[in-house]
């Protein structure tokens, strides 16, 4: 930020309006007499005091600012001192438990099963389904803003083979427990295969065994 040319015509012009006020003043006064002289000397000197209390408000501001540019132009931004970005994640996409579960899921599946997380409740559900949800309705507005944690996919059909839902603690009141019921009812609708896994048992080696011959039927 440069305001040097700025800064000289501001002072220039306050100089040249100060200068032709007075000049008006003298011819005033010349014209109309004492009184009106003391009146129109008043009027110009408040005027002219406003414009040098909006300058020295401009320097202590704006030039403060220019000095603040100068200063820190020059210095090289590291880690260390960048400033802060609020556009920055400061939480990761899964919790832990999600991803753990996520892991052991990728270690057990075959191949050509790939894992989706935190998908869309809208994009996974039949056409007809989706299109019918009223957002005037409480319930289906409520459905319109769910995901679910997991969705796996063949990736040579791009067919759901089998929604997953992990259930933690976030899970054990009555509101939870309302829309879980209205998650199960849509997903149902469309036919979708789904399942709920409680977070104490996701690495139950029975559970794997399930999903994984489930998946495995499902894409024969």
């Amino acid at each position: 930020m440069t305001f040097n040319n700025n800064d000289q015509f501001i002072r220039e012009s306050i100089v040249a309006l100060c200068a032709c006020f007075v000049c008006i003043l003298i011819c005033i006064a010349s014209m109309m007499g004492f009184m009106y002289a003391i009146l129109i000397f008043n009027v110009v000197f408040f005027i002219c005091l406003a414009l040098c209390v909006s300058y020295c408000l401009y320097c202590k501001h704006v030039k403060s600012l220019e000095k603040e540019d100068k200063q820190y132009g020059n210095i090289e931004i590291t880690e260390e001192n960048k400033p802060y970005n609020p556009s920055q994640r400061t939480k990761r996409f899964l919790t832990q438990s999600e991803r753990e579960f996520k892991e052991i899921l990728q270690k057990h599946l075959p191949p050509h099963i790939e894992i989706y997380c935190n998908v869309h409740l809208r994009d996974i559900l039949e056409k007809k389904v989706a299109d019918g949800l009223n957002m005037r309705n409480w319930d289906d507005r409520t459905i319109a803003m769910m995901h679910v944690d997991y969705a796996l996919i063949d990736k040579y059909s791009e067919n759901i083979i089998l929604a997953i839902e992990l259930d933690g603690k976030s899970h054990d009141n009555t509101k939870a427990a309302r829309n879980d019921r209205l998650k199960n009812g849509v997903l149902k609708k469309s036919d979708i295969p789904f399942k709920r896994v409680l977070d104490t048992n996701k690495d139950s080696p029975e559970l794997i065994e399930k999903i994984v011959n489930f998946c495995k039927k499902a894409t024969i």
